[in-house]
């Protein structure tokens, strides 16, 4: 049908007709989209020059940034129609925050960026609400910070601001630091901004909107002497499930309220989030036990040594100006009077040379930034536990692991070549990127381009594959069409035949698509592009 001035009244008028047009462009974008960001990944993966390497890595970013801009655009056109509709499931707070800024890891520790998060402990556990759209606003405002050249740290706060029976109101504050080397003498700052707040026009209608949806209202401050602050609030249902977070105990049942423990770091942000932390697990440690230098902890130290007082646990940051963390834990362990202070070590630099340089300076446990809570805590009893021995006059090896490198990048993990993945798909290109994809992760695969092939090959082989990714749209038979056949093959085989977890991939991310895959019979559904690690996140989650 052609389109000429005439047709455009009807065609603005038929929300149906606009709808679906959206789905078909969105579909035929992401497919390319999705070449795009496998095949850069692949790339990068393979024996390149540090130039070859450069020009990959742009065109991944520039990926991404594609695919950003299409979620932008997808969401006003939802608005537009009226489609939005948040979601009301339960998740956790602290899980969204915590692996949302372990996204931008990589390109933060490359750039010497820090990023921390604190979520309040008087948040509950649980909450009901929109997650992913919630995780599309951090996103946003993070990756604003990450992407200034300017910015040398980043902190995500949630704190809780009220709550009732039926809901809890979360205020939160992103704020970016600017390096002060970027500062001219005369007091004058460069003339770009540090945004914490998208940069783009469309980004800061998108996050206005969605936080609006939240019953929530963004309020931005900026100090470009300092850096800048980005606040603002989001209101969330109680779970039924939901409890507040309770004091963390050890396996004695005593809370470690005993533990004395000292947070040396040249950030006030950073030494405010972790001091947070600790006291709200019970441990001994008031204003006077953050200090901001390592001549400072030193002093605190020895006088607590010296008072009948010591501190058992040091919490030490590496970059620090005078006198690095390792110099001082070298200072520490020189110091017979400190010999009964456990080390731990954190740091913005994802450095394996400086992970042993660390653990030969004594230190227990080293933990890269983004640091998570469960890892810190974890590292502190881990110490606690072998204090606990040493005092009982016990082999303290069997209570506590090897020195701990925590790091929030890590290599994915292979999969068992014995897991037999069959991918439906009929676009070559994509078709070819799943399998590379499938390979690099350690599964074995077989692809065909149709329903009708797939439901042939299993009716001959249906032992032989523990999955199935099934695209939607394709020639012959569609992915629905294929889903409800073999599932009706398992009811009439109940004997003879396992339910297999079939995976949607698809370009399509509407939301009457993903309910459109689950009645269809399939058990997820997973939107393109997709990148190798969130293929193989999909994977293990069902297998």
């Amino acid at each position: 049908m052609s389109i000429t001035p005439s047709t455009l009244p009807s065609l603005q008028a038929s929300p149906d007709l606009r709808a679906e047009f959206l789905s078909s462009v969105s579909h035929e974008l992401r497919t390319s989209l999705n070449n795009i960001d496998g095949m850069a990944e692949l790339l990068l993966d393979s024996h390149l020059s540090p130039q070859q390497s450069a020009f990959a890595q742009e065109i991944k970013i520039s990926g991404r940034v594609l695919q950003s801009h299409l979620n932008d655009l997808l969401d006003f056109c939802r608005a537009d129609l009226g489609k939005i509709e948040l979601d009301n499931k339960d998740f956790e707070l602290l899980s969204i925050v915590e692996s949302t800024a372990e996204m931008f890891a990589n390109e933060a520790h490359e750039k010497h960026i820090s990023i921390m998060t604190f979520v309040d402990p008087d948040i509950p556990i649980r909450l009901k609400g929109d997650a992913a759209r919630l995780q599309r606003v951090l996103l946003s405002m993070i990756a604003s910070s990450v992407h200034n050249a300017n910015c040398n740290e980043i902190v995500i706060r949630a704190t809780l601001q009220n709550k009732d029976s039926k809901t809890c109101k979360v205020r939160w504050e992103i704020s970016s630091t600017r390096d002060q080397t970027h500062i001219s003498l005369n007091g004058r700052v460069p003339a770009n901004p540090l945004p914490n707040y998208p940069s783009t026009e469309v980004g800061r209608m998108l996050c206005n909107l969605m936080i609006e949806l939240m019953g929530g209202k963004v309020e931005t401050t900026d100090s470009y002497a300092d850096g800048s602050n980005t606040r603002f609030t989001t209101v969330f249902g109680q779970s039924a499930a939901t409890r507040p977070h309770q004091p963390i105990e050890d396996a004695n049942g005593t809370v470690s309220k005993g533990l004395r423990v000292v947070v040396v770091d040249d950030s006030p942000a950073n030494r405010l989030v972790i001091s947070s932390y600790i006291r709200s697990w019970g441990m001994r440690h008031d204003t006077t036990d953050s200090v901001s230098n390592a001549h400072a902890a030193l002093a605190a130290l020895r006088r607590g040594a010296s008072e009948g007082d010591p501190y058992d646990i040091a919490v030490i940051d590496l970059a620090m100006p005078e006198m690095d963390g390792v110099d001082l834990g070298h200072a520490i362990r020189q110091d017979p009077s400190l010999s009964g202070v456990a080390l731990i070590m954190l740091t913005a630099s994802d450095d394996p040379a400086q992970a042993k340089r660390a653990l030969k300076a004594g230190f227990s446990a080293y933990l890269t930034k983004p640091v998570k809570q469960s890892h810190l805590l974890d590292s502190i009893f881990n110490v606690a536990y072998n204090k606990i021995g040493e005092q009982m006059g016990l082999n303290t090896e069997a209570l506590t692991p090897e020195p701990a490198v925590v790091s929030p990048v890590a290599e994915a993990p292979h999969g068992n070549p014995k897991t037999r993945v069959m991918l439906v798909e009929d676009n070559p290109a994509n078709q070819k990127l799943t399998l590379l994809q499938l390979d690099k992760l350690g599964y074995a695969a077989a692809a065909f381009s149709n329903g009708q092939e797939a439901i042939e090959e299993m009716q001959k082989n249906w032992d032989s594959y523990s999955l199935i990714l099934m695209d939607c749209q394709m020639p012959v038979m569609d992915g629905y069409t294929a889903t409800k056949v073999l599932r009706a093959l398992e009811q009439q085989h109940r004997a003879n035949k396992h339910k297999i977890p079939i995976i949607a991939i698809t370009a399509n991310v509407m939301e009457r698509e993903r309910e459109a895959c689950l009645n269809a019979g399939m058990d997820d559904h997973v939107g393109k592009p997709i990148n190798r690690d969130r293929l193989r996140d999909a994977i293990q989650k069902w297998i």
